[in-house]
């Protein structure tokens, strides 16, 4: 599998000597070392995401840089846009339809995201870069080639200054499966970027953004790797953004959260000190600014993984109330949010409302997770084919998604090979689970014995995966007594995985139903009248689920 070659260079106005370091608030002055603006720009290139291209990341820290450059001479009044004229790309093949239809593709698609930036006025270039009349005499231009060979496309980039200096340059490759993904993708890129440096959109710090690129390429690295077996590496991109800036809201719920995972495989020491910090974290983005719902969708992760549902599900209200409806950021944390809950529906509701703020959301992978819950692996698993066949690198980060509906669908040899490809520990965790074959005949005190034996004090995260294991094989007994055991450890995988299509014969049992009784889901679903699509009432003291 090739790699996206990315190459580039920029120019900007953040610097990361150590006096900047000395204004790290204390929830980020453990930080270590601060990647320079050059180091991360590499490092953003070089990675990839299973949810946003990272070569594009980079495209947003080199254009935003450029605007520190701008020409003064411009001499621009309060309140003036900032004139950008954008050429069409040019095909390099001369007459090849595929690079015209592609060309033409992406310019007309980042003219049109351009223009939904207030700060900026956008016009369409001639082939010499100008446009006519004096309105864009010094404006700022971007252009760019593209080039086919086989299978693949090359959009190579740039942005001049209104001096004709480049100040940026950058080159894609894609699979030609994509070519509507690519042009939506760099014009989304370079919208995101824009919205940063001009600190407008909901990438500013109104939206609780940031007008740092570097903060946001580090943001946007940390999101990416959520899912990675080393989680050291979401939460330094996380510290570095808070570092470079250190009011970065939307920075320290995403801290927040990626912490909350490391939670999940912690002992109780462990997550003790973790969830203080999250505590302090997440009070904190909301003291700073009540009315910025991403600080009350990390509370709400906070007292998921603590198992105060009932504050969870305030925290959440909280935050949706907030959502003025333009973020489909926020809009996405809040579908996977009411997952937690057993709100499959709900989720996969708010996932398709994104598309309405932005299109391209279509393209999210997590969007398989409420249709795999609510049974309908067939579709997430269609879904998630169409998008890995123009970007394979979102394999690792939805290899949950295809393990759980392989296995639901009976496809036993397809999980473990799809695993086995794209993340090993799937592969590993069931063969050793199934390997147990003497976990059905044993009480609840000798499966407790053997749990601590296996994992010791830790090890949330993957009873609740053994308690997957069981429910599949077929042994719904031995899989609510996992779960009662993974809930007596740190941890709140266990309110979202319950919902996997794994667990669904064990959900049909009367046991089942006193499991989410104990651990406070009923009150949180009798009280908000929002019983989600699991389980439902049958009389005041009784629920069935299914």
């Amino acid at each position: 599998m090739e790699r996206d070659e990315t190459e580039g260079r920029a120019q900007g106005r953040y610097g990361t000597d150590a006096s900047a370091q000395t204004e790290l608030s204390p929830a980020v002055a453990s930080a270590g070392s601060i990647k320079t603006k050059s180091q991360l720009a590499l490092s953003v290139a070089n990675r990839r995401s299973w949810r946003v291209p990272i070569a594009l990341a980079a495209l947003m820290i080199v254009l935003v840089g450029a605007w520190s450059l701008f020409d003064p001479a411009m001499h621009l009044g309060a309140g003036e846009r900032i004139p950008v004229a954008v050429r069409e790309l040019a095909p390099s093949g001369g007459e090849d339809s595929t690079e015209v239809a592609l060309a033409s593709g992406i310019t007309d698609e980042l003219i049109v995201r351009l223009r939904r930036v207030p700060a900026l006025r956008i016009a369409t270039a001639g082939p010499d870069g100008t446009v006519p009349g004096n309105e864009f005499r010094n404006a700022y231009v971007v252009d760019g080639t593209i080039r086919t060979s086989g299978e693949r496309v090359r959009v190579a980039a740039r942005l001049l200054s209104p001096g004709g200096e480049v100040v940026w340059s950058q080159t894609f490759n894609r699979n030609l499966v994509d070519l509507f993904e690519v042009q939506e993708l760099i014009a989304a890129s370079v919208a995101d970027a824009l919205s940063v440096s001009l600190d407008v959109g909901t990438n500013s710090t109104t939206y609780g953004g940031t007008n740092n690129p570097e903060a946001f390429a580090a943001y946007l690295q940390s999101r990416a790797h959520m899912f990675d077996a080393d989680q050291s590496v979401p939460v330094d991109y996380a510290e570095q953004a808070l570092a470079f800036d250190p009011h970065y809201g939307k920075a320290y719920s995403q801290l927040a959260t990626v912490l909350g995972i490391q939670v999940n495989t912690a002992n109780k020491t462990q997550a003790g000190a973790l969830l203080a910090k999250i505590d302090d974290l997440t009070a904190r983005a909301i003291a700073a600014n009540p009315q910025l719902p991403s600080g009350h969708l990390a509370r709400e992760y906070y007292y998921l993984q603590v198992r105060d549902y009932s504050s969870a599900e305030r925290s959440f209200r909280r935050a949706a109330e907030l959502d003025d409806g333009k973020d489909p950021e926020l809009r996405g944390n809040l579908a996977f949010s009411a997952l937690f809950l057993g709100r499959s529906n709900k989720a996969l509701s708010l996932y398709k409302s994104t598309e309405m703020i932005d299109p391209i959301t279509e393209r999210d992978p997590v969007r398989a997770w409420p249709l795999a819950s609510l049974g309908r692996c067939d579709e997430a698993l269609e879904l998630i084919q169409r998008l890995t066949a123009s970007n394979a690198s979102i394999a690792q980060g939805i290899t949950q998604i295809v393990f759980w509906c392989r296995l639901a669908l009976g496809q036993e040899a397809e999980a473990l090979r799809f695993a086995e490809e794209h993340d090993p520990r799937w592969a590993t965790a069931f063969r050793s689970f199934m390997a147990e074959r003497e976990l059905p005949t044993l009480s609840a005190a000798q499966l407790r014995r053997w749990a601590a034996s296996r994992y010791g004090e830790s090890g949330h995260a993957q009873l609740v995966n053994d308690a997957l294991f069981a429910s599949h094989a077929g042994h719904p007994q031995l899989a609510i007594n996992l779960l009662r055991i993974a809930f007596e450890r740190p941890g709140g995988y266990g309110a979202l995985a319950m919902w996997s299509p794994l667990m669904a014969r064990a959900r049909r049992s009367p046991e089942f139903a006193r499991l989410v009784t104990d651990i406070g889901l009923v009150k949180v679903w009798r009280e908000s009248g929002d019983w989600g699509d699991f389980c439902r009432p049958v009389s005041a003291t009784e629920i069935a689920c299914n």
